[in-house]
């Protein structure tokens, strides 16, 4: 198809009329940054969006249902075991007033990546077994994250570490019009952590760990300083049940928190997100008062390898977000890696004690912002110590 017909179809009108009118040197220019567009998977996102959500189902939701291990693991059943752990850092720091990669922002002596990549190698002389990590980057912050592991020799780990890169897809005007830059280069964003499995799988991550003898690795957010991807509770009841995915779950602070919910629905727990959730859910309560879906989201969780090669393969739903980048007020199309849940056969949900596993980076001043962790010691032997005594 000619790209002014797929242009058409999607209802491009202001690129349409650029080409037609624009000086011949700059219709190649925004041809040739056209050319990196999956415009198949833009016209399935934009589909999506613009059908309303399925919501018949909300008064029958229920609270989610809890697990507890049955018996914690110790040292001793790790020994010798290689493990994993993905990051995912595909954003920008613009939210708290930082232009680099989240990861790269500095709090004191040490950057996020720095904060999370210490703790990991102290569980891994715990266990006397290597950690492998992987890093999801996005288009907009690759170079300059291979750059910053490259400038600290990364950490004494390379031969561990691996970068790799989720899909992209172009950031649209509040008129569902793909955005131009000054310079004709599109306004791209990263698709969201929803593509982790088919990254993982097309950068060659999944063949890679299978060959290290990987069953099963930990996903944490690279803006949650106090992450533990290995805790205790969490790692037993994944590897005592032998759950295909076990998820943390820590309390909500209020009815307004901007975390996801976790929901039941019959035979199903899954995370409606904070911003399409029906503010009824959300604030209703049970007979004492209490929240009555009082457990968050914080996308820390732990998954075995060969349900991450199943679940690459699955097309999650599309959300819109509302953004300003660079400037722009913008829609930003993305998947959420919780909606995999739906396709999960054995899940556990077990909470974590959120004043030790949930401290989010996102704002530029007040709450989870720069300055409220100030003073937060993030020595990473202290995650070590629920493992110790």
């Amino acid at each position: 198809m000619q790209l002014e017909d797929t242009l058409k179809t999607l209802e491009q009108t202001e690129l349409l009329q650029i080409l037609k009118t624009a000086p011949n040197d700059r219709q190649d220019r925004i041809r040739a940054s056209l050319q990196s567009v999956n415009w198949q998977l833009l016209e399935t996102a934009l589909d999506e969006i613009h059908t309303d959500a399925d919501t018949w189902f909300y008064h029958d939701l229920e609270p989610p249902i809890l697990s507890t291990p049955k018996k914690i693991v110790s040292l001793s059943d790790l020994k010798n075991k290689p493990l994993a752990c993905v990051i995912l850092a595909g954003g920008q720091g613009t939210r708290f007033g930082f232009s680099g990669p989240k990861g790269t922002y500095s709090l004191g002596a040490k950057t996020f990546f720095q904060t999370h990549i210490e703790k990991l190698q102290s569980f891994s002389a715990l266990i006397e077994a290597p950690i492998y990590i992987g890093i999801m980057t996005s288009e907009s912050n690759h170079k300059e994250t291979t750059e910053y592991f490259e400038k600290n020799s990364w950490f004494g780990s390379k031969s561990l570490i691996t970068l790799f890169c989720q899909k992209s897809l172009p950031l649209l005007s509040v008129e569902e019009q793909i955005i131009l830059r000054k310079d004709d280069s599109l306004l791209l964003g990263p698709d969201g952590n929803g593509g982790l499995f088919e990254a993982m799988r097309d950068s060659s991550l999944l063949d890679n760990w299978k060959k290290a003898a990987i069953s099963s690795f930990a996903v944490i957010l690279v803006d949650n300083l106090k992450a533990m991807p290995f805790d205790r509770k969490l790692l037993s009841q994944h590897l005592l049940n032998d759950d295909e995915m076990t998820w943390a779950a820590i309390k909500r602070k209020s009815a307004f928190e901007k975390v996801g919910l976790f929901v039941r629905f019959n035979d199903k727990q899954f995370v409606l997100e904070y911003s399409e959730v029906d503010p009824k859910i959300a604030e209703s309560t049970d007979s004492k008062g209490n929240l009555r879906f009082a457990y968050a989201n914080i996308s820390q969780f732990i998954t075995r390898l060969d349900t991450a090669y199943r679940l690459s393969g699955d097309q999650t739903s599309w959300h819109a977000a509302r953004k300003t980048v660079e400037g722009f007020n913008v829609i930003k199309l993305e998947r959420f890696i919780f909606d995999h849940l739906l396709n999960v056969n054995k899940l556990s949900l077990v909470e974590v004690d959120r004043s030790s596993h949930f401290l989010p980076i996102k704002n530029a001043t007040g709450e989870s912002s720069p300055e409220e962790v100030v003073n937060t010691d993030f020595d990473s032997l202290i995650y070590c110590n629920q493992w110790r005594n």
